[in-house]
């Protein structure tokens, strides 16, 4: 064991060991909920709305402004680290799992590299160049693992409550009038159920397909209609 801490701490594989060594600091945080696992991520680009958990609606717009003088180096550097990133493939993974899989990485090919070798890997020509080379080669590794990662880390988002305007749904409920009424909207998977009203109680039922045209976000309800008398609209 005595041996295995000395080999940790000589060059050129103490550089990674003390950085693998805040990693694992890191990470005890992150699972004690003391950290969160994207603090390290780069902030977007791209605005748009949100629907988050289908109650809530946000408006997120990212500063992209690439005008100005103070912010244009700092805005520039983290460019060209993204840009990086994405050549990589490292974009669709949280920066801290891809950065610790890289420390991991680089710090077992040191390690192997200089018990390998022997003694000289210790100098500093030599431990310089098998640092560098197992920092290569971690990267390029690194890349590729993150490729299996990915699905693990996908984001999706729902769907915004009048994005369903326009589309046509299916009464499930016995009645809909102005105060009670749920419908289902296709999605490609179990189905949205979504709450509905009309001013046409009489002509629709369980099972009728029905036209959503409006949405009330402060009753958080749908208006529809027959789809009989949305047929003309279709049309156009």
């Amino acid at each position: 064991m005595h041996e295995f801490f000395q080999a940790c701490l000589a060059f050129p594989t103490v550089v990674f060991s003390l950085f693998l060594g805040v990693a694992l600091i890191y990470w005890l945080f992150v699972f004690a909920g003391a950290l969160d696992l994207e603090m390290l991520d780069l902030g977007g680009d791209a605005g748009g709305e949100l629907d988050l958990g289908g109650d809530v609606e946000m408006d997120v717009d990212a500063d992209a402004d690439a005008s100005g003088d103070g912010g244009d180096a700092d805005g520039a550097s983290r460019g060209v680290f993204a840009d990086l990133l994405y050549r990589l493939d490292l974009t669709e993974v949280p920066l801290t799992v891809s950065l610790s899989l890289f420390l991991l990485l680089a710090w077992t090919l040191c390690f192997v590299a200089v018990q390998t070798i022997g003694p000289i890997a210790t100098t500093l020509v030599w431990g310089a160049s098998v640092g560098t080379a197992s920092a290569l080669v971690s990267l390029a590794l690194t890349s590729r693992f993150a490729l299996l990662l990915r699905p693990m880390f996908r984001t999706h988002y729902a769907p915004l409550r009048r994005s369903l305007v326009g589309q046509v749904c299916e009464i499930t409920t016995l009645r809909v009038d102005d105060r009670y009424g749920q419908a289902e909207v296709a999605d490609g998977g179990a189905g949205l159920l979504i709450q509905v009203r009309s001013s046409n109680a009489e002509r629709l039922g369980r099972g009728s397909r029905a036209l959503i045209f409006d949405y009330d976000s402060s009753r958080e309800i749908f208006q529809v209609k027959p789809l009989d008398d949305a047929a003309p609209e279709l049309a156009h």
